[in-house]
């Protein structure tokens, strides 16, 4: 009995030695994949193998988690994953290839920064929420390829797009560019959009309200930047260390220019832009050359149009060329696309009353002091300058010779007709108000007609005229030129303390500033 009793326990003890030695062996093989995971975190990577697959139960790809690891080149991402971390595969310049399944719904800020050998990206249907400088500096990076139900983002010549193209949110470095314009339906670029694109010569922006901090930075072989109309504020580092700038044209709405923007690019980089505006004060600051002529030959830039805009469908995994669809095909991706709209949820309002949720409906119960209107009382948005004579109207419409103002027109705006090929102009009666610079560099306006029902003009609003110098020019002429309800606009005395003629009631902006 004993002998049989000592048998049988020791087939527990050889089972338990199995168990032990494979367990080692499995956690041998866990540490040596070199993931580290915790909780559907993969917080990093130790390893060194080329091609890395990720397992299934990771939800999140953590920030920093393969950064800097220059011996990876492929990397599998299972379906589960939600999130790409902040610069999670920064700096891997051997990855080669990456596949974003549909699970993926954030992509947060640098998560590819500088991969420069990564040249094939395709992202599934479920993004819905892209950082900044996602795919900066990616060198060998030309395009991005979508799922077909990808409905909140669009690649389109050489750049990433939100659907509408108003938000630009990357243009690949490695497009054969050497110049490039970027769409008018695009209001706003993204921090670090063109940062690395080495390519571009020349880079034409048009008129949003802001250039993000380092929208175009760090673009070594850029030497020409254009900004439209109405562009108002440069941001930090907008332009930084473009090392070979030679010239920047900016327009004469921007009123807010960083201290950093063009920071590292050359002392001898060309300000083109009006001797009034405030780009040409800071280029002086700055000690940079200026004026407001063009010096750059952009003619023997080269523009390669798209050959094709890829699409693919993650359920079968091919792809296809938008541009080579049969054109129902196209029509019905188009018209797929149109139905959705997209709307700020964030808008803030004000509830007058109180309230009270009756069967899932929301009542605004007024109190007693509370005026009921019909809606014919209401104004929904002040009223507007006329716009065919509001601020920058015909700015630079080298085309314009002739205007006939509206004869309701109270106010013309700031630079509404600088640098347009008047010949004269009649502003009528009932006009009370001209705005800075509003005939500015007319280089042909010879006459000029203005009522006493202006009571205000704007600053240097009719210098650079041949009517206004021809003023300045003329001996018999005394030395004030007043124009309207008596409003000084212009002294060519040398007098310290000039006595003012008893006509003049209002002095416009500048008439006693020095040269």
């Amino acid at each position: 009995m004993k002998k049989r009793i000592l048998v049988l326990t020791a087939i527990p003890a050889v089972v338990l030695l199995l168990v032990l030695l494979l367990g080692g062996i499995y956690s041998a093989k866990a540490s040596d994949a070199g993931l580290n995971i915790s909780n559907g975190v993969l917080s990093g990577y130790t390893g060194s193998e080329a091609e890395v697959d990720i397992p299934a139960g990771v939800i999140t790809i953590g920030a920093e988690a393969f950064c800097g690891n220059s011996k990876l080149e492929s990397v599998t991402i299972p379906d589960g994953v939600t999130t790409i971390g902040y610069a999670a595969f920064k700096d891997c310049s051997s990855l080669k290839s990456v596949k974003i399944p549909d699970s993926v719904t954030t992509i947060e800020d640098s998560a590819f920064w500088g991969c420069s050998s990564l040249s094939d990206v395709s992202i599934g249907k479920g993004l819905y929420k892209l950082g900044s400088g996602t795919f900066s500096d990616c060198d060998s990076l030309k395009r991005v390829v979508f799922d077909h139900g990808n409905i909140n983002f669009r690649y389109s010549d050489s750049a990433l797009y939100n659907l509408d193209k108003s938000v630009m949110y990357q243009y690949f470095a490695g497009s054969e560019n050497t110049t490039f314009t970027i769409p008018e339906s695009v209001s706003e670029i993204k921090r670090y959009s063109f940062w690395g694109c080495d390519n571009l010569k020349e880079l034409i922006v048009p008129g949003m309200p802001e250039i993000g901090d380092y929208a175009i930075a760090s673009c070594d072989s850029l030497e020409n930047l254009v900004f439209q109309l109405p562009t108002t504020k440069l941001s930090m580092g907008a332009a930084k260390d473009c090392m070979n700038l030679r010239q920047v044209t900016l327009p004469i709405s921007l009123s807010n220019i960083h201290e950093t923007a063009f920071e590292g690019c050359p002392d001898t980089l060309y300000f083109n832009c009006d001797d009034m505006s405030s780009a040409s004060a800071y280029a002086v600051e700055k000690g940079y050359v200026t004026g407001d002529f063009n010096t750059y030959d952009s003619s023997g830039l080269v523009y390669i149009e798209d050959p094709e805009v890829v699409l693919y469908d993650a359920e079968n995994g091919d792809s296809a060329s938008l541009n080579d669809a049969p054109a129902s095909e196209e029509t019905a991706y188009e018209e797929e696309y149109s139905r959705y709209t997209f709307t700020d949820d964030d808008v803030e309002g004000e509830l007058l009353g109180s309230s009270e949720i009756v069967s899932d409906r929301a009542y605004v119960i007024m109190s007693s002091d509370m005026k009921v209107s019909d809606g014919s009382e209401i104004i929904t948005e002040a009223p507007q300058i006329n716009s065919e004579t509001g601020d920058y109207s015909h700015y630079l419409d080298m085309t314009m010779t002739s205007y006939n103002i509206p004869a309701d027109t109270t106010e013309i705006g700031a630079f509404a007709f600088a640098r347009t090929r008047l010949t004269e102009i009649s502003i009528p009666d009932g006009v009370t108000e001209i705005g800075k610079g509003a005939f500015y560099h007319c280089d042909s306006l010879g006459s000029v007609s203005v009522p006493n029902s202006v009571k205000k003009v704007g600053e240097k609003a009719f210098a650079y005229t041949p009517w206004y110098q021809a003023w300045e020019n003329d001996p018999n002429a005394g030395d004030f030129l007043v124009i309207g309800d008596g409003v000084l606009i212009g002294y060519k005395g040398n007098e310290d303390s000039p006595k003012l003629p008893d006509d003049v009631k209002t002095v416009a902006d500048g008439v006693f500033a020095a040269e």
